[in-house]
């Protein structure tokens, strides 16, 4: 089910100069959210959203939105992020939470939960982080992508607080796969004290009932600079915070 025309990152535009001329802005939240540096961003590529349109079928679902007002927010990893009774996650298990509906809602919510949780920098013990990648990432460049946290080590960041999901737009679902944007606000104490806006690409997969990332070679490849005009242009959904 098409929910947007998505354009990948690369495809040059009007309003593409702009953005990756603030694209170093944008990276605040990748580097927050898991503790990488700049040097390791390569030149785009479309691997992530090819591989996700090949796997989706045409979804019998019937549509629905995620209710921003029914959510219940509580503090995971070091951020605060939206649990719902209904969509997920239905499972805390020391940690380590999972179970999200075959919906749209339950995508929305999984890519949220598992791009924070899978993060070398997340409140969590150690072990936690590590179950959810093995469990939840999938795709050729999961093992990499592993081996280089291992190499860096799993250190709780402390700044992840600033971090904030602000919305989100689904521009792929159906019931086998998924393309998410998190459009993520960074408070940070440069500039006039506004938060940066990011929106961050997640693909997911539904497999072995439940939703999986899959995992492209670097996220800074798919991580671009938001404002609240593009947000409403593009017809993001903001969420509604306590």
């Amino acid at each position: 089910m098409r929910r947007s025309t998505f354009a990948p990152y690369e495809t040059p535009g009007p309003d593409k100069k702009k953005m990756w001329m603030l694209a170093g802005a944008a990276l605040v939240v990748v580097a927050l959210a898991f503790g990488v540096g700049r040097t390791t961003a390569t030149a785009p590529t479309q691997e992530n959203t090819t591989q996700a349109d090949t796997e989706q079928t045409t979804s019998t679902a019937q549509e629905e939105t995620l209710d921003v007002q029914g959510l219940a927010w509580r503090e995971h990893g070091g951020i605060t992020l939206p649990f719902s009774a209904e969509h997920g996650p239905l499972e805390d298990d020391q940690g380590w939470v999972r179970g999200f509906t075959r919906t749209e809602s339950g995508a929305v919510l999984a890519a949220l939960h598992i791009f924070f949780q899978g993060d070398r920098s997340a409140d969590l013990p150690e072990q936690v982080i590590r179950t959810s990648l093995e469990e939840q990432w999938t795709g050729e460049h999961t093992e990499e992508r592993i081996a280089a946290m291992d190499r860096l080590g799993f250190e709780p960041n402390p700044d992840r607080g600033s971090l904030e999901p602000h919305g989100y737009l689904v521009h792929e679902y159906s019931e086998s796969g998924a393309v998410i944007e998190l459009a993520v606000n960074a408070h940070t104490e440069q500039g006039d004290g506004s938060p940066t806006t990011s929106g961050m690409l997640v693909t997911l997969l539904w497999a072995d009932g439940d939703w999986r990332r899959l995992v492209p070679e670097s996220d800074m490849d798919h991580v671009r600079l938001l404002d609240a005009e593009e947000m409403i242009t593009h017809g993001f959904t903001e969420f509604a915070h306590e």
